[in-house]
């Protein structure tokens, strides 16, 4: 977990000022309805300002409110303006956080012909008490669903929509989440109910070098009243460096749109083809495939709050005699090299120095530990360990709770594809990992579902359900899990052995991927063609997520 206090002041601000070939895409796309008032509802250095002065389709009456909160930044911008650096455009600054202006802007009932910016991207919790305030009544003035689970750049595109007149157009740098994430939910059905076609331009390279995490292009109509439905949406990719030079209106009016209704919650099977959508649908609806919820069931890892104290290697144990309360455990994707972990995995892990003991102290006061014990306790206790929230809520701090051992478990994160681990060790597993529990073993035993797991079919369906994060990390949460697509073979019990090999000898997973369709996916009864059509999905998400 990342804490405030660790943050640099720029992610605190969320301040990452937008490339001018991007400014300059989104500027065409908003001025060619020759808008004569326009927003930027977090204007920085005035980058979208400059690229859109510079267009012949402006004209001297076109107003921009320049909105910011960052008394240095609006400074440049009003430095700029007075040199004549935007033109013709008449730039209002407003030092302002943008939510407060917006939601005054809103009750006066002003509106703008386009808006045009780069939000910043910041989580809640790292708003102030006002700006938090601020969000959860937008939320609720809007009539969405509110989370604190979610970012300063979602309600920024909530009302900036609200601010536009019907047929007003939005141009915005947002992150790729957007498609994917819980916390946009309310967002991605603010845009289906209020535009009337919304294009999700996904950016082939990463932004910048300070920003990781992938990026969107934002382009939106607002839908007028009398044409009140869901709005159609495309998602294209594009490089960044081609898009300065084409027409922003051509390339939106020219992308192949669907219905929003035809997407889920999520919006990431827009980016399958038909044909691969249809062999998607196909295989949920074959006797042996199942969704992940009908044969297991997947709880959190045991949270420490405090991993270092809590995991630590033998040299630790040995140290401060803490072999009594010592169990044996994993906790990351490098300390399991295939599928299976066994006990001689674990002391393969303990020779090579990796945290393999969890300290599991039971709950008697600080005094009845033999002095050493106490020692290593009185250590954490110095690195004020216990006043860290999810140990400061527990008397006393050094006992863990939801201490048990799972016959099954899935590392949260993965790079490739998620993998799920038979836990023959039966070690325990932190929150980098979940514990699974089979609900029938006459369905599906825990040997099968491991061997079952690994196919373009689950593949697929973890990259539509889950999140990825900087680096191209992907990401699933209980709720996601629950709707991953489950093809049970038997016949992949034989070869679950194999499985583990594969992985410990570092195969590309493409190659795995292929092995085990042929032995899963034509036991359930897909064809060699489908089986081919549900890999390519699978690998161009997966390269779509990892930049490749």
């Amino acid at each position: 977990m990342n804490f405030k206090e660790n943050e640099t002041a720029q992610k605190l601000a969320g301040a990452y000022y937008t490339p001018k070939n991007i400014a300059a895409f989104l500027a065409n796309w908003v001025a060619d309805i020759q808008p004569n008032k326009v927003l930027e509802p977090s204007c920085g250095d005035g980058a979208f300002m400059e690229a859109l002065s510079s267009l012949c389709s402006m004209s001297s009456s076109t107003k921009v409110s320049a909105i910011d909160i960052d008394p240095v930044a609006l400074a440049s911008v009003r430095e700029k303006s007075s040199r004549g650096q935007f033109g013709q455009l008449k730039v209002e600054c407003v030092q302002q956080d943008f939510l407060t202006f917006s939601q005054g802007a809103i009750e006066t009932g002003t509106r703008f012909d386009a808006v045009m910016g780069n939000p910043p991207f910041i989580r809640y919790q790292y708003l102030d008490a006002e700006h938090q305030a601020a969000t959860e009544e937008i939320f609720r003035d809007a009539g969405l669903k509110f989370t604190k689970h979610t970012n300063a750049w979602v309600p920024f595109v909530v009302q900036s929509i609200r601010l536009l007149r019907s047929g007003g157009r939005l141009g915005m740098v947002i992150p790729s989440e957007l498609m994917h994430v819980i916390h946009a939910g309310s967002l991605r059905s603010f845009l289906r109910k209020e535009c009337e076609n919304v294009a999700v331009v996904h950016l082939e390279e990463l932004f910048s070098s300070e920003v990781l995490q992938g990026v969107v292009l934002l382009l939106a109509t607002k839908a007028g009243k009398s044409d009140m439905k869901c709005a159609d949406i495309a998602f294209p990719s594009a490089k960044s460096g081609d898009l300065v030079n084409g027409c922003a209106s051509a390339f939106q009016n020219n992308l192949p749109y669907i219905s929003s209704i035809d997407l889920g919650e999520k919006w990431m099977e827009g980016l399958l083809t038909p044909d691969e959508l249809k062999v998607y649908s196909k295989a949920q609806k074959l006797s042996q495939v199942f969704r992940f919820t009908e044969l297991a069931k997947a709880e959190v890892g045991i949270v420490t709050g405090a991993n270092k104290f809590f995991l630590v290697p033998d040299a630790t144990v040995t140290e401060y005699g803490l072999h009594e309360f010592s169990k044996p455990m994993f906790g990351r994707s490098s300390h399991v090299k295939g599928v299976v972990i066994a006990k001689e995995n674990l002391v393969e892990n303990a020779r090579a120095g990796l945290p393999t003991n969890f300290l599991h102290f039971p709950k008697i006061s600080k005094d009845q530990f033999p002095l050493n014990v106490r020692r290593y306790i009185e250590s954490g206790e110095k690195d004020e360990l216990h006043k860290r929230f999810k140990c400061r809520i527990r008397e006393p701090w050094y006992v863990v709770p939801s201490v048990w051992a799972a016959e099954v478990a899935m590392l949260k994160r993965a790079h490739d594809t998620p993998r799920i681990i038979l836990n023959d060790a039966r070690a325990y597993t932190t929150d980098t990992a979940y514990r699974i529990t089979i609900k029938d073993p006459k369905v599906v035993s825990a040997q099968c579902l491991v061997a079952s797991f690994v196919n373009s079919l689950t593949a697929l369906s973890a990259e539509l359900e889950g999140r990825h994060y900087g680096g191209g990390v992907i990401e699933l949460v209980p709720s996601e899990i629950k709707r991953l697509v489950i093809p049970v073979s038997t016949n992949s019990l034989d070869t679950l052995s194999e499985l583990d090999g594969m992985y410990r000898k570092g195969i590309k997973a493409t190659e795995i991927m292929r092995q085990r369709d042929a032995i899963i996916l034509s036991e359930v009864g897909l064809t060699q063609e489908e089986q081919d059509t549900l890999h390519i999905a699978w690998k161009r998400l997966k390269n779509r997520r990892q930049r490749n």
